[in-house]
C-alpha cells in the first residue's frame, strides 16, 4: 500500500473517530437541558410567589453560568506554538539524515540553544514532538486525541472533546464550581419529592423524573466536588495532572526546583489579578503558555 493510501485512510478513520467523539459532549448537553426543564416544572409548583420569583433570579443565575463555562470549554483552542520552536525544513532534511540518535540530539540541542527552555527529558535531551515537528515549549505535550501539541496540557477531557490546558484551565475550574452549585439547588429544591424513594413505584411522569434528577444530582455532586478539589490541590502547587503523574525535569545548570510560587501566586497566575472576573469564564491568565515563573533551589548559607 502506498504511503498516500495509507495517510488517506488514517484521515478517514480519524474523521469518523471525531464524530463519536461528540457523543459525550452530546450527553452532558442532554442532561443540562434536561436539568433545566425539570427545574422549571419544580419551580412553577411554588406556592409562593416571592419564593419562585427568587428561585427563578437563582436558577437563571446558576444554569446560564453552567452553560457559557461549558460552551467556553468546548470551544476554546489551545495557543498556538510560536514558530521559532518548529524546525526549519532544512534541519527536518538534516534530522532525517542523521543516522544515529546521538547526532540527531545534538542537532536538536544545536537548534533549540537559544529558545526559552527550562525543561528536559528525563535523559537531558531537548524534548521534541516526532509528529508536529517541533520543540516542545516547557510543560507542552502532544494529545493524541486532539492530534496537536498543547500548551501547558493537563489532560483531554472526553465530556468537552477538548483538552484542559492553558487557554482553559479557568474555564474547567469554574464549570465544576457552578455544576456543583447547580446541583446543590437541585438537591435542595426536589429534596422534598426526592424524599419519596419509598413511595418511587408510585411515582408516574413529572414526579418520577423529578425524583431521579434529585439522585442524579447527588451523584454528580459528589463526584464533580472529589474532581474540584483534586484540582484545587494542583493549583495551589502549581502543578498539571501530567505533572502529577511525571514531574518536569529541569537542566541542572539551572538550579530550578518547581512551578510552585507560592499559594496566592499560583492561584494569580490562572485566574489573574482581577478579582470580578475571577468569577467568570472569560480568559485572564497570566503569561502565554511559553514562558513562566519558577522557584529555585535555595543555597545553604556557608
Amino acid at each position: 500500500m502506498q504511503p498516500n493510501s495509507v495517510k488517506k485512510r488514517e484521515n478517514s478513520l480519524w474523521t469518523y473517530f471525531a464524530y463519536f467523539s461528540w457523543i459525550p459532549v452530546l450527553l452532558v448537553s442532554g442532561i443540562f437541558a434536561w436539568s433545566v426543564y425539570i427545574s422549571i416544572i419544580v419551580i412553577s409548583r411554588r406556592p409562593d410567589e416571592v419564593l419562585g420569583i427568587f428561585s427563578i433570579i437563582v436558577f437563571v443565575t446558576i444554569f446560564f453560568m453552567i452553560f457559557w463555562s461549558f460552551l467556553c470549554l468546548i470551544y476554546s483552542t489551545s495557543s498556538i506554538i510560536p514558530e521559532e520552536f518548529k524546525l526549519w525544513t532544512p534541519t527536518i532534511k538534516e534530522q532525517s539524515e542523521a543516522g544515529t540518535l546521538k547526532k540527531n540530539r545534538v542537532i536538536l540541542k544545536d537548534f533549540a540553544k537559544n529558545l526559552p527552555l527550562k525543561t528536559t527529558n528525563s535523559d537531558g535531551s531537548i524534548r521534541y514532538c516526532e509528529k508536529c515537528k517541533h520543540i516542545k515549549p516547557d510543560r507542552c505535550h502532544h494529545c493524541s486525541s486532539c492530534r496537536t501539541c498543547i500548551l501547558k496540557m493537563d489532560h483531554h477531557c472526553p465530556w468537552i472533546y477538548n483538552c484542559v490546558s492553558f487557554s482553559n484551565y479557568k474555564f474547567f475550574f469554574l464549570f465544576l464550581f457552578y455544576s456543583i452549585l447547580g446541583c446543590l439547588y437541585i438537591i435542595y429544591t426536589t429534596f422534598s419529592d426526592g424524599y419519596n424513594i419509598s413511595n418511587i413505584s408510585e411515582l408516574h411522569g413529572d414526579d418520577f423524573q423529578i425524583v431521579t434528577l434529585f439522585y442524579m444530582a447527588m451523584l454528580l455532586c459528589v463526584g464533580a466536588t472529589l474532581l474540584l478539589l483534586y484540582h484545587f490541590c494542583l493549583l495551589m502547587k502549581n502543578q498539571t495532572t501530567v505533572e502529577r503523574i511525571q514531574k518536569p525535569v529541569f537542566k541542572s545548570n539551572l538550579s530550578i526546583e518547581s512551578y510552585n510560587i507560592g499559594v496566592k501566586n499560583n492561584f494569580l497566575e490562572v485566574f489573574g489579578n482581577n478579582v470580578i472576573l475571577w468569577w467568570f469564564p472569560i480568559f485572564t491568565a497570566k503569561g502565554d503558555g511559553i514562558h513562566f515563573p519558577v522557584r529555585y533551589k535555595q543555597t545553604p548559607d556557608i
